[in-house]
Parts: structure tokens; C-alpha cells; sequence
């Protein structure tokens, strides 16, 4: 066992200096009874925090009161050692009450890694109004239920990357803190249990969350920024014009600005309208002429993957069932007779009411207009995936059978509209105004009637008006990040046009697990599901 000390600067309302005791696996029972001594008298509240090494898998962990960290450091398959019940007691709950933010992506992974049950609660998510509700960044919550005084960029920027274990420690000590300042409302917060997973679901939903954190860390930590021209505004916020689209500074990210003379300014980006985005400084603002702009990973997360991992959380939470599902089931749990129907099931359409297609399109488009749950077709560029898709979803189309077509990026949706427009279906496709404003409605010139830009859907709340906007179309076009957006269960939108058939094209592209929420979510509704993609565009393998 060794000790060190780390500094903190957050909370400056509090210690700068934070012990660590540093063990091995082996010696965690023992060293968890030491650290229960320092809980005596105050809150039953452990901070708990993990660092993964690059494969994804737990490589140290560590646990927290206020007055000190316990860094644990694993190694090797799992292990029972002796003395080790403490260990496991605090773990499971029983001891104390473990408290950490992304709780659901770190339990799963650590009943798999330890071979022993996890129970506590999720910060990230502990505090919000309602379950519909984005869960807040690392930094809104320490601002708003501990400190209102925290730097934002540096509390958040602790959750980029894999930076080490005195970040690590001191995640598990911010999540420490929090709770012990917020003791009475945590009583009643929503304890997440692995014990809710079946053995089948942990190893699957441990095997997703390490893919997708090996994908993680393959992002840069920073990237430039590209801009045309800025301006310095009376307020002291610096007004920037992003010259692409791609490399835009977006809302909540962190930024360091330098200028001619090489020095550097801190910033948050507050707001953004087409090209522009307004920097506001912390601390000192921008003195000098703009020189360049670096901008660092932001912790917050896409629509699917917030939706991803509000479904691991509460699949621990026992709120959710993934055997609820049938698709779920079909892809990942098949049983022997799902697999048999699959492969078995005929088409049994008498005449084919397609034109034009060659014998492999028509044969997929057949498929797809059969009572077969479940289509999977892959092609190189050129084959006619999507003519195929068009030829089917006029069918549908012309039967009234609600449709959702989906694919990674707003360029293959597009595409794809133009596609059905040849052929006459009737569709509506959704776009964000972030993408489309400013940025890219040339894309759109010959299709613009069909054409329903997000600041035109989103906030309607009625249904009357809501179907008025949609026309009689059944078929929606979007990105699958669209799709995952919960404002448009709130409003409605799924109720005006349910989700009972969907087509995803690009299907390769998309990781494996931003299917799954989807999947959820729609389990009552989903009839048809067909993957459309290209074997040799494959994602990362992890």
C-alpha cells in the first residue's frame, strides 16, 4: 500500500489537498474497512469512479468519502481474495450506498470485470425533473447541487478520455461530495442493481459499453477550429463564423482561443444560429488579434447515444425489460425457433408488382413486403439498395402501412428522398435546423415541399396541428439521431405516424448498439425491420 496526494482546484470552498492510498486488488477488503473509519458520524455515501484500459475493460477503480480516495488497481480476470467481503459488501450496496456519474455504463462493466454485484445511484441522473429530461453534464450538476462557483470546462473536461488515476480519483471524490450535500434528496432516488440483469444481459450490455468505449477513445481530444471571421463583441463574448459544418464549434463545448502573441483564453461556446457561435470567456477575455482556435471533446453525447445509455441504466434500475422486445430478442438473445423462421420463411406473393428491378433487387423488395419481421440486404455501391428500398416503400406506401426510413448521416437521408420522389411516394423528411440553416438548403432545392425543418415540428404539442403539418404522408424520413430525439415522443410525432416498419440504410455505419434504445422503444409497434449497408463501410473494429 502507498500514498499520495492529488490538488484539486474546483472546489475552492474546500481542501485543496486530497490523500489517496493506492492497493491492489488483493488488499481491497481490508483497505475498505479503513476507509469506512472516515464515514463514522457522516453520510453513508462512497464516490465511485473507473479507469478503463484501451480494450475497454476496468484497469483501476476508485472509491470515495469527502476526506479521502482508495485507488484500487485490477489486474487479470476476476478473483475472489480472502478478507475480501468488504470489498464485495460495498459493491452490492450493503455497506454504504455507492454513488458515481454514467453509474450504468460503470456497473455493468464492473460485474463483468469483478464477478460481483454492483448497486447504487447515477448521479448524472439522480437530480433531474422528469425521466424525458437529457441528463445533465458532470458540471451542471456540481454547479447546481454543490458548487455554484466550479469552473464548467474543467469540471466536464475530467470526462474526456481516459486521463490517468488522479482524474479518476477525483471523479469518484466530486461524486463524494455531491452526495453528501444532497443527502435527503438521494434517499429517494432510484437505486440501479445489476441483479436486475439477467446473465445473458450482462454480458451483452458490458460487451456494448466496452466497444463503444474503445470507440471513445480513438476521438481526438481536440480539433481545430475553422472560422472566416470573428468580432469581439462590447459583452466581451467573441462572435465566430464557422467555416464548415463539420468542424463547427457547437453549444457547451470548451474552447481555447490564442492570439498573434501565443497567449491562450479559456472559453465556453453559449449559443450558436446557423454559422455563428458566441464564445463566452472564463476568466480573462480575448486581448490581441484571434490567431487560432482549438477546440476540446466535449463529454456531452448524441440523442442516441443519451438514449443508449438511458436504456443500460435503466435496464439496472428494473424499469425496463430488453426481453420485452421481440427484435431485441430476434438479434441478440434468438432463440432456436426465431433463428428456424428467419431462415425458413418463404415468400409467398403470387406475381410481382414491381417494374425495373433486376432479379436480386426484386427478390429483396418481395422480401421486404412479406410478413418476414426481419430483411438484411448488403451490397456495394451501385447495386440498387436504395432503388430497392424505394420500390418497397411505394408498396407501403400505396397499403397506408406507416414507415420510418433512417440512416447514419443527413446526406444519406437526403439521397434517399430524392430516390422516392422518382418514385412518386409521398413522404416527409425531417431535418434539424442546426444542419439545415445557414449550411446546407441547397440540398434540398428540388425537394423542398417535402422538407420539415426541426424548429417547425418540435415544439408543437398538439396532435390536430401536428398531423395537419404532415399531410396525409405516412412515410418519414430522418437521421437516426432524429429518430432518437425524445421530443418527438412527447409531442406525439409517433403517435401521428407510428414507428411499424423500419428501414435503416447505411446500416454499417451506425454502431451496433445505437440500434438497441430503438429497438426498445418502439417494441409495441415494430412489425418490419430491414438493414440495408455495405460490408466493406464498416465501422472500427473493436
Amino acid at each position: 500500500m502507498t500514498a499520495y496526494t492529488i490538488l484539486q482546484t474546483i472546489l475552492t470552498n474546500r481542501p485543496a489537498k486530497i490523500p489517496v492510498r493506492r492497493v491492489h486488488r488483493k488488499q481491497a477488503g481490508t483497505a475498505v474497512e479503513e476507509l469506512a473509519a472516515s464515514l463514522v458520524g457522516r453520510a453513508a455515501f462512497v464516490g465511485f469512479a473507473v479507469q478503463h484500459n484501451p480494450k475497454g475493460r476496468t484497469k483501476m477503480l476508485a472509491l470515495a468519502t469527502v476526506k479521502e480516495v482508495l485507488q484500487i488497481f485490477v489486474d487479470g480476470p476476476p478473483k475472489v481474495y480472502p478478507r475480501d467481503s468488504p470489498f464485495e459488501d460495498l459493491l452490492s450496496g450493503n455497506l454504504y450506498t455507492l454513488v458515481g456519474f454514467d453509474m450504468g455504463r460503470l456497473a455493468v462493466r464492473i460485474e463483468i470485470d469483478l464477478n460481483y454485484r454492483v448497486r447504487g445511484i447515477d448521479l448524472s441522473t439522480a437530480f433531474r425533473a422528469n425521466a424525458w429530461d437529457d441528463p445533465p453534464l458532470p458540471s451542471d450538476v456540481v454547479k447546481s447541487r454543490l458548487f455554484e462557483g466550479a469552473n464548467p470546462a474543467l469540471v466536464d473536461s475530467m470526462w474526456i478520455n481516459e486521463q490517468g488515476p488522479p482524474v479518476m480519483c477525483l471523479r469518484a471524490w466530486l461524486a463524494a461530495c455531491v452526495a453528501e450535500n444532497n443527502a435527503l434528496t438521494l434517499q429517494s432516488a432510484v437505486r440501479l442493481d445489476t441483479d436486475f440483469l439477467s446473465s445473458e444481459e450482462s454480458t451483452f450490455l458490458a460487451e456494448l459499453v466496452r466497444q463503444a468505449r474503445v470507440l471513445d477513445g480513438a476521438k481526438p481530444k481536440e480539433t481545430p477550429g475553422e472560422f472566416t471571421k470573428y468580432q469581439l463583441c462590447k459583452d466581451g463574448k467573441l462572435k465566430l463564423q464557422n467555416a464548415r459544418y463539420k468542424t463547427r464549434i457547437q453549444r457547451g463545448q470548451v474552447v481555447i482561443v490564442t492570439n498573434t502573441q501565443g497567449q491562450e483564453f479559456s472559453g465556453v461556446a453559449h449559443g450558436s444560429r446557423g454559422k455563428t457561435t458566441y464564445i463566452h470567456f472564463i476568466g480573462q477575455a480575448l486581448s490581441g488579434y484571434l490567431a487560432k482556435v482549438r477546440v476540446l471533446r466535449s463529454p456531452g453525447l448524441t440523442s442516441a447515444e443519451k438514449a443508449r445509455n438511458e436504456l443500460v441504466l435503466r435496464a439496472q434500475q428494473g424499469l425496463e425489460d430488453l426481453y420485452d422486445s421481440f427484435f431485441i430478442q430476434m438479434l441478440w438473445f434468438p432463440t432456436e425457433e426465431m433463428q428456424v423462421s428467419i431462415i425458413q420463411n418463404p415468400v409467398l406473393i403470387l406475381g410481382s408488382p414491381f417494374e425495373g428491378l433486376n432479379p436480386s433487387q426484386e427478390a429483396v423488395a418481395l422480401k421486404m413486403i412479406s410478413d418476414c419481421p426481419l430483411v438484411v440486404a448488403h451490397g456495394p455501391p451501385g447495386t440498387g439498395k436504395t432503388t430497392t428500398i424505394a420500390a418497397a416503400v411505394s408498396v407501403w406506401e400505396e397499403q397506408r402501412h406507416p414507415t420510418w426510413i433512417v440512416a447514419h448521416s443527413n446526406v444519406a437521408v437526403k439521397n434517399m428522398a430524392e430516390k422516392l420522389f422518382e418514385w412518386e411516394v409521398d413522404f416527409r423528411i425531417l431535418v434539424s435546423k442546426e444542419f439545415h440553416f445557414e449550411w446546407h438548403e441547397h440540398l434540398y432545392e428540388g425537394i423542398r415541399e417535402k422538407v420539415l425543418v426541426s424548429d417547425q415540428f418540435l415544439d408543437i404539442k398538439d396532435r390536430v396541428a401536428l398531423s395537419r403539418l404532415l399531410g396525409r404522408s405516412c412515410i418519414i424520413l430522418s437521421t437516426l439521431g432524429m429518430l432518437s430525439n425524445p421530443t418527438l415522443h412527447q409531442n406525439g410525432m409517433f403517435e401521428v405516424v407510428p414507428v411499424g416498419r423500419l428501414v435503416v440504410d447505411e446500416a454499417s455505419q451506425i454502431k451496433i448498439e445505437d440500434f438497441l434504445h430503438i429497438l426498445h422503444r418502439f417494441r409495441h409497434s415494430l412489425g418490419k425491420l430491414c438493414f440495408f449497408g455495405d460490408p466493406k463501410q464498416r465501422m472500427v473494429d473493436v
